[in-house]
């Protein structure tokens, strides 16, 4: 019986010694765990109250204006940043950009789904179409090669100064290109080199599809009433190849001309006399003007010779003595 009341003793004792050791490493493993969770609360802190270093964006991973923005298969680069405000309030934030194609085929561009603009506080404001701009940046950009332009975005309710551009494509975005106060009204350098659009179309070089044919038959120069500037004068002649009636339309068939380095140019309307209406097996002829700066002889056409097959579109590269 004493042998069992000690036996039973041990076990007690033992037993408390564990329970003690237990709570102890419990209490150490407490301490452990609210000493790490204060020095990853710390860290937090500390960066939330970093600042880049001087010449970095402000908001960390994004370029600056100047800065070249390479995307999957399109590079951006933002060379000049304005505001216009009209008499009915209306404000835009007007961007011309530099887009670059370094992927391997040709690329239809349009502003309309591939940028849009978030201000500080995530609110996005859409691209206005309607907006007064100097070149429309819009157009077919084949490998290596860019164009260049300007899109408007209408911020009249956003109280703030600093945008951020994001860019993608079919309306899903990233983004992108910081823009703030300090860059209204400047400008910046441009940063691709250009090889030259090439074509095997050009001058009297007809190019055929099914429903169309469409020949540039001459490109000529001449004055115009407006300073510093020529009107280039496109002779062509359009075939309707079918058997129904057809429409060449500006915009849809005719996509512009643009300068050898990608500058759209804007149409001189009082010298454009090309009909848009074709009847069938019928060929018409006609004028498309557009002012130029003096001096400028190099210049490619981008159309779309068959609505059936709209993704297809084609340059026509011309010189004019």
């Amino acid at each position: 019986m004493k042998r069992k009341f000690l036996l039973a003793l041990v076990i007690l004792v033992l037993g408390m010694t564990m329970i003690g050791c237990s709570s102890q490493k419990d209490a150490i493993s407490e301490e452990a765990k609210e000493a790490e969770e204060i020095e990853e609360a710390e860290e937090v802190e500390e960066q939330k109250d970093a600042k880049p270093n001087d010449g970095e964006s402000q908001i960390f991973g994004l370029k600056k204006c100047g800065e070249v923005y390479q995307g999957a298969q399109l590079s951006y680069n933002i060379i000049g940043v304005r505001t216009k405000e009209y008499s009915d309030g209306v404000k835009n934030l007007i961007l011309k950009l530099e887009v670059f194609n370094h992927s391997s085929e040709d690329i239809n561009f349009s502003a309309f789904d591939r940028l849009t603009v978030f201000d500080k506080n995530d609110v996005e404001y859409g691209l206005n179409i309607l907006a007064d701009v100097e070149t429309d940046l819009i157009g077919t950009i084949t490998p290596e090669n860019k164009i260049m332009g300007e899109t408007a975005f209408e911020i009249t309710d956003s109280n703030d100064e600093d945008f951020v551009l994001n860019i993608g494509n079919n309306f899903e975005y990233k983004p992108a290109i910081e823009i703030t106060k300090n860059d209204i009204d400047k400008t910046f350098l441009e940063q691709f080199a250009v090889s030259g659009t090439k074509s095997e179309y050009t001058i009297g070089v007809p190019l055929e599809s099914e429903q169309l044919t469409i020949l540039l038959k001459s490109a000529n120069v001449k004055s115009s009433d407006k300073e510093e500037k020529e009107i280039l004068m496109c002779e062509l002649d359009i075939t309707n190849n079918t058997e129904e009636t057809k429409n060449f339309m500006l915009g849809i068939n005719f996509n512009g001309v643009y300068t050898a380095d990608g500058v759209r140019l804007n149409e001189a309307v009082n010298d454009y006399t090309l009909q848009n209406t074709i009847e069938e097996n019928q060929t018409i002829n006609g004028i498309a003007s557009f002012y130029i700066e003096e001096g400028q002889k190099d210049f490619y056409m981008t159309v779309t010779p068959d609505l059936n097959d709209f993704g297809n579109k084609k340059n026509i590269v011309f010189s004019v003595e």
